[in-house]
This record gives structure tokens, sequence and C-alpha cells, in this order.
């Protein structure tokens, strides 16, 4: 059984030569990551590449100094600090915590080097990398042509996932700015789904009702990325 919780490491460790997958991984070390600390703002040197275990990253731009836009989350199931795959030690986001845990990391540094002596293993980071862009690309979309009930409701389901429990701690301002959208209708989407006994929506805590049916409000977009 591989002792990995975050399935990027476990695909690798699958795919890659015994040898490749193992000097990678003794190349990790775990750290503790905390709730609302910055990983790097735009433009920063990246320091690690954090793969994630139990801990949720969360990434997206801003405006002056005030992250204003959420771009997406990073879990279990995958890497950040993603454009070190292309050689690249400046971050393209805003990068913050936003549910506190564990993850692996590497430094930036070792990671290219590692990258640098296997083609195999930089074939399938780039194939991550691919994913990522077009995950970038969906949310685009989304952000242009969906509603806020329905961006929600993927938004909850994905947190709930990634978090591996039917409750989340998140205030009404991070999911304004995770979403795009005015706190207003924020709280008017949350009210909706609340209505329809698909959640319970109290101060900082949302604990989902109905799994199946908050999955059935979804936009399209849960669907193209699991």
């Amino acid at each position: 059984m591989i002792p990995f919780k975050n399935t990027l490491l476990s695909s690798l460790i699958l795919d890659m030569p015994t040898q490749v997958g193992r000097h990678f991984l003794a190349n990790c070390e775990s750290t503790e990551l905390f709730s609302s600390d910055m990983i790097a703002n735009k433009g920063d040197i990246l320091g690690f590449a954090y793969f994630p275990m139990d801990c949720i990253i969360a990434f997206g731009l801003a405006k002056e100094t005030h992250l204003k836009l959420g771009l997406g989350l990073v879990g279990y199931q995958g890497m950040v600090s993603e454009s070190l795959i292309l050689g690249i030690n400046q971050s393209s986001f805003h990068i913050h915590v936003q549910r506190s845990g564990t993850a692996l990391r590497m430094s930036a540094k070792n990671f290219a080097g590692q990258l640098s002596k296997s083609e195999k293993l930089k074939l399938f980071f780039n194939r991550y990398l691919n994913r990522f862009i077009e995950n970038l690309a969906q949310t685009a979309v989304c952000n242009r042509f969906h509603l806020a009930e329905n961006r929600l409701a993927t938004l909850i389901v994905k947190m709930s996932e990634l978090s591996q429990s039917n409750t989340i701690f998140i205030t009404q301002e991070s999911l304004a700015k995770m979403l795009g959208i005015r706190r207003v209708s924020v709280t008017k989407a949350a009210v909706s789904l609340q209505k329809q006994a698909l959640i319970a929506y109290s101060r900082g805590a949302i604990n989902i009702l109905d799994q199946h049916g908050l999955k059935l409000k979804c936009c399209n977009c849960y669907q193209l990325e699991v």
C-alpha cells in the first residue's frame, strides 16, 4: 500500500521506474500548513513545490493587495507551484492556505533537478500541468456564464470532497473572493440552497444536508472535473 494521501504522488509511484519514484519521494519533507498562511504572492520567487495531503490550498489573482478572485483549489489530488514544471521559479498567482493540514514539499531547486534527470518524470508533470490549464480555462467559462447559486453549490461540493467532510468552515468573505462575486450574492445563493434543504448555513460554517441533491445543483464544471 502506498503510504501517501496525495493521489498525484501515488500515481507518480505507480508510473515511474522504482528507482526514480523512490528517489523523488526521498527528497520530499513533511510540513504543517495553517489556514490563511500565504505561500506566495504573484511574482514572488517560489521556494518549494507543495503536495497537499489533508490541507487545501487556494490560488487566485488580486487587485492591489487583496485577493479578489479565486481561480481554484488544490488538495490531495495535486500540487502547488506548478510554474516550476516549466522551469519558471516565480509564482503566477497569489497562493494561500484555505484549510490547515499537512503537505509534502520539495525545494524548487531540487524539483528542477529531479525533472532534468528524467524525461519520464518531466512528461508526468507536464501532463498534470496540462490538466491544470484545462481547469483554469473551465473556471474562466464558469465565472462568465454560470449562475452564482450553481457555482456556490459546486464550490461547496469540491471543498467537501477535498476535506473529506460534510462540514466546511469558511466565511462569507472568503466565499465571495473565491467566486469573484459580492457578499450579498453569496448570501442570496446560500439562502436559496438552505431553503431547498441542501445545506445548513450558519456564521462561518456550512453543513451539507443532502450531498446528492447538492451535486445536482452544481454547474456542469463539476462533472467535467471529476
